[in-house]
């Protein structure tokens, strides 16, 4: 049996590498305000849960129980979301928004999430809108030994 040290454990932040997918997710699909301009906002709930399923699944190993009991989502909603095709999402949502229709069902957010999951694993993982709000909070360049100099190499750091 081999023993793995403190230092060869590698440890995941549940949230906040969930907030990375949903984050990425919203990148994917054009950014915050196409949601607004397609009046739907209320993807946002799902598209959240979706991106803790794969999270939870893919990085802690959790199962369709295990996950529903955490996030109180039904099993079924879990088994949806993680069975989702992410192969041709993104032409299935811009149908879905410029049609009009509201609402995500738990495969699209699913497979959406599954997406931007994916990009962050290949190393695709950087999410120009966090980079453009921490270079705005700074007003560009900033000292490295200033608050928003470690907060922009934090962001590096997040995002790789």
């Amino acid at each position: 049996m081999v023993i793995l040290s403190a230092q060869e454990v590698h440890t995941v932040d549940i949230d906040a590498m969930a907030l990375r997918v949903f984050l990425k997710a919203l990148e994917l699909i054009g950014g915050p305000r196409k949601l607004i301009e397609y009046r739907n906002l209320t993807w946002l709930p799902s598209l959240m849960a979706a991106a803790y399923v794969v999270v939870l699944t893919e990085e802690a190993g959790k199962t369709e129980d295990e996950v529903a009991a955490f996030l109180g989502l039904t099993r079924n909603s879990v088994r949806n979301i993680r069975r989702a095709d992410e192969t041709h999402i993104l032409q299935r949502l811009h149908g879905a928004l410029t049609s009009g229709r509201s609402g995500v069902k738990d495969h699209a957010a699913g497979g959406l999430a599954k997406l931007a999951y994916r990009e962050i694993k290949s190393g695709r993982g950087d999410i120009a809108l966090l980079r453009r709000v921490v270079h705005q909070d700074c007003g560009g360049a900033a000292p490295p030994e200033s608050d928003c100099g470690r907060s922009a190499r934090r962001m590096r750091s997040v995002s790789t």
